[in-house]
């Protein structure tokens, strides 16, 4: 689901300028509506459900916004984003900053979906958590 969401923005990387919530037009409805029968089955309540929704929307645009910002600055500095932010951060002033460019992550042959499927993951493991906080409920069963 997350990743249909996805593929519009990465399509069309202007999308996230026109806009940024993504769910206000029929067809973005109708994928809130596929995200709500996806998590009907976990017997959480629907206000949870839709902030659940909300909170995998934001983080679906915020990641589309990124890459259009990285696309967007590659072009016009003609350099690839991960080797202008080590120049920058390589001042000595940033030492965490250095750190993590030297870990890897943030180098330019990492893959968009890579970190896409960290963050995504990294949301999913709390929707999982608080399906599991309900009484006799568990996400694994």
């Amino acid at each position: 689901w997350s990743r249909d969401i996805l593929r519009p923005y990465l399509g069309s990387p202007w999308l996230t300028e026109v806009n940024p919530s993504g769910l206000n037009s029929p067809a973005q409805l109708a994928a809130m509506d596929q995200g709500l029968a996806l998590l009907s089955t976990t017997g959480l309540p629907i206000d949870e459900q839709l902030g659940i929704l909300l909170t995998l929307s934001a983080y679906i645009a915020g990641h589309a916004r990124l890459m259009a910002d990285i696309v967007r600055t590659e072009a016009g500095e003609g350099a690839p984003m991960g080797t202008l932010m080590a120049h920058l951060a390589g001042t000595g002033r940033l030492p965490w900053v250095e750190k993590a460019f030297a870990s890897g992550m943030l180098a330019d042959d990492t893959e968009p979906a890579d970190e896409f499927s960290y963050g995504l993951g990294l949301v999913l493991d709390g929707v999982e958590d608080l399906v599991d906080r309900r009484p006799g409920r568990s996400s694994r069963t």
